[in-house]
């Protein structure tokens, strides 16, 4: 998960002036001391709940969101079920403790990670920021802190793989310190510390204009709408199971309807026939590893305007942006139309109108770069692609025989793509599925 190169410092006036619009309407002047008389806390369980409750308390700071702690337990829905300890949640979705038989709570709430807004993380010494002012790059080097900067690109991960986002925000709180921090599938812009208690303006600026952002510019993916577990789209795609034929692209997409993981509506419009068209899904079948990135995600995915047509397969990426590297659609056209054996049949594919900007920005905060050097952030496209078949993982091979037939048809596929002007870049045994014909071997 590591972004060596990919952080930049910036103050806290350009952080907000970059990410943050100004929105229509004045400021409450009381708002910037409410933080002044918290306590100085030597760990960090007893800064958690002060903190909350302070931000809580200030009712026109985040009018529509709710500050909770959720320092011990993690999301059920994450493998490693990780807690951040604290977090700004929509009010309608803010996590709430369990109660005993007496009415008294247990613990604190678990973690949310398909519906927090912004991640807080709060650190009790200066060891575990994060980040380092003194270098230029912001980049840790001792030990403690490289460790405190895994722990919170291992948070965006989480919030990435559960959420459909261009970007997210997060604060980082360290004694009485504070850096905000704006993530995107490119880089990192991250401020340089700020003493929160004598001059929380900028902590206090940025949670007001949080609040009154569109949907879009709080990091959201219009083009993605979570689906109810009790609406008619939840029902559809429960009762597709009941339909479709019992063979493993159905156990895929059972697997997939797990109440513990959000479940979309996914819209693209088609770069070929310019009609958008809407998907089900529910648990990703497939999701990369890491913050910057492609951060593609695979789904087995249910047309919502045709759902008595068999599953089909759905991949959601970010694209990198490069005059050189044609779009995966753009390519399976051309294996399609020239007969190519052995490739997936493309159904739609285009960009979503979403590409990261912490590429230009990077530019703009480090014109001293030399041009003759590669930039170290890349920039990215939002794109998503349908395919007619869903594939198993070549792992899944039962036998040599079939092992070595399916290592055949890649071959073959891989000549006949080369006489038509095209070679596979990146062949390995993730870009190889296994695909049944008509008699099912």
């Amino acid at each position: 998960m590591a972004m060596g190169g990919k952080t930049t410092l910036v103050t806290s006036d350009e952080f907000l002036t970059e990410f943050v619009p100004k929105p229509a309407g004045i400021k409450t002047a009381s708002l910037s001391s409410i933080l002044s008389s918290l306590p100085k806390e030597s760990s960090e369980y007893n800064m958690y709940h002060p903190l909350m409750n302070a931000l809580n308390g200030a009712t026109r700071l985040c009018p529509g969101f709710t500050f909770v702690a959720t320092p011990t337990k993690g999301d059920k829905a994450s493998a490693r079920n990780h807690a951040v300890y604290c977090g700004l949640y929509p009010s309608a979705h803010a996590p709430h403790p369990q109660y005993d038989d007496e009415g008294e709570p247990i613990g604190s709430p678990a973690v949310d990670w398909s519906r927090i807004a912004i991640p807080i993380e709060v650190k009790s010494t200066a060891n575990k920021d994060p980040f380092d002012d003194n270098k230029p790059d912001g980049q840790p080097v001792a030990l403690e802190k490289q460790k405190s900067l895994g722990q919170i690109l291992a948070y965006a991960q989480y919030m990435l793989d559960h959420q459909h986002l261009t970007f997210l925000f997060m604060i980082v709180i360290i004694q009485e310190d504070a850096r905000l921090l704006r993530i995107d599938r490119s880089g990192i812009f991250v401020t340089k510390k700020f003493n929160y208690k004598t001059s929380s303006d900028p902590l206090m600026e940025f949670l007001w204009r949080f609040a009154r952002l569109s949907p879009e510019l709080q990091g959201q993916d219009h083009t993605a709408e979570r689906i109810d577990y009790t609406s008619d789209h939840a029902d559809t795609m429960r009762t597709k199971l009941k339909t479709a034929p019992d063979d493993y692209v159905r156990a895929l997409f059972k697997t997939s309807l797990d109440e513990k993981w959000a479940w979309w509506l996914l819209k693209l419009t088609d770069e070929r026939t310019k009609k958008v068209r809407r998907f089900l899904v529910g648990k990703p079948h497939f999701r990369s590893q890491g913050v910057a990135g492609r951060g593609t995600r695979g789904y087995v995915a249910l047309d919502a305007d045709d759902t008595t047509a068999p599953f089909v397969y759905l991949k959601d990426s970010w694209r990198v942006v490069h005059d050189e590297i044609q779009k995966e659609g753009a390519v399976l056209t051309t294996l399609n139309a020239k007969k190519v054996s052995y490739v997936p049949t493309l159904l739609c594919h285009g960009d979503l109108g979403q590409i990261t900007t912490s590429e230009q920005l990077w530019r703009k905060y480090h014109k001293n770069h030399k041009k003759d050097t590669p930039y170290p952030l890349k920039q990215h496209i939002h794109y998503r692609l349908v395919v007619k078949q869903v594939g198993k993982p070549l792992s899944d091979f039962k036998d040599g025989c079939q092992l070595v037939s399916a290592l055949v048809c890649c071959l073959i596929a891989h000549a006949q793509a080369y006489k038509v002007g095209l070679i596979h870049r990146d062949i390995s045994a993730g870009n190889i599925l296994l695909y049944p014909y008509k008699d099912g071997e």
